[in-house]
């Protein structure tokens, strides 16, 4: 799924499986060399993630760059965290 003024980058192709989600957030980027997903993985891009070639993900493996929760101070100010880019090296593998 992709939000509004999200962008993905894919070189190389991908192997994704069934019940695998991908969702990037709006103005989020996600950039990929070739990777392959096992069933029901996980992909959540609120920012800017990086995958780079042959990186293979095992079942029900989540990845995201946020946990999506508002911080507040103690006078109830929100708090803004800046993410840096996730990347995800060469020839890993995640199970």
């Amino acid at each position: 799924k992709l939000f509004k003024d999200a962008t993905w980058n894919i070189n190389n192709g991908a192997s994704i499986s069934y019940l695998t989600t991908i969702e990037i957030e709006q103005n989020a980027k996600f950039e990929c060399g070739y990777f392959s997903t096992n069933v029901g993985c996980v992909i959540v891009v609120s920012r800017d993630i990086v995958i780079n070639d042959d990186v293979m993900m095992g079942r029900n493996v989540y990845i995201y760059d946020s946990d999506f929760h508002q911080m507040l101070d103690c006078n109830n100010k929100l708090i803004i965290l800046k993410m840096l880019q996730l990347k995800i090296m060469y020839g890993l593998q995640i199970i």
